[in-house]
């Protein structure tokens, strides 16, 4: 919408549910699909809207197989691994397992993890251990995006605005490039590691059969 001299102007209006009703559900403990099914069935619903209290504080972040550094390139592929967050007021959409594929031909969205806290910061606090949870191979993902928008002291101060991501993504993406290229590091030394290991496991069974 458009707000202008003390009027709002809608510029569209959804009569569906949408993508981050997620969101309404944690924050009022309305569960929106069901009651939308009930009135579907011509069913009365058993609250008004003076029943609906806002409670605490819920962020959805969306997982899309797609690669952040490329322009949000999307990033097609089968899922070798897959493993989700959970723990306390993590929320989990997903229709996705290990083994499947993620095509071109529809939403490279992966799922939506949504947490809730009695505050903000707990919220965001939350949405950083459910971030560092995730877990997906095979296909790239925003997932290390987030974790940087998440960590930025602006978003967690609520200093957002319009122009927001496209000023913060030069820095985001050095960050990105910086702890993949870590990680590669690390793998590399863990595999040099273990084949050190083999060789020294190996030449200590032959000399003791020896």
């Amino acid at each position: 919408f458009l707000y202008s001299s003390g009027s709002y102007y809608f510029l569209e209006m959804n009569t569906r549910i949408q993508v981050e009703h997620g969101v309404t559900e944690l924050v009022t403990g309305v569960d929106v699909v069901k009651n939308q099914i009930l009135v579907a069935l011509d069913k009365p619903l058993d609250f008004s809207q003076g029943d609906v209290k806002l409670r605490g504080y819920a962020i959805e972040a969306r997982i899309n197989a797609e690669n952040p550094l490329e322009y949000f390139k999307p990033s097609p592929g089968v899922l070798k691994y897959y493993r989700e967050p959970s723990g306390p007021w993590v929320r989990v959409d997903s229709g996705v397992t290990r083994g499947m594929e993620i095509t071109t031909k529809y939403s490279p969205l992966i799922a939506k993890v949504l947490t809730w806290g009695s505050t903000r910061e707990e919220a965001i606090a939350r949405m950083r251990r459910a971030l560092a949870e995730y877990i997906v191979s095979g296909v790239e993902t925003n997932i290390p995006l987030l974790r940087e928008i998440f960590e930025d002291p602006d978003y967690v101060g609520g200093d957002i605005y319009t122009t927001f991501l496209e000023e913060k993504m030069p820095t985001y993406m050095e960050k990105i490039k910086k702890k993949l290229a870590e990680k590669a590091l690390l793998i590399a030394l863990v595999k040099h590691r273990s084949r050190e290991n083999n060789k020294h496991r190996s030449h200590n069974h032959f000399s003791t059969r020896r």
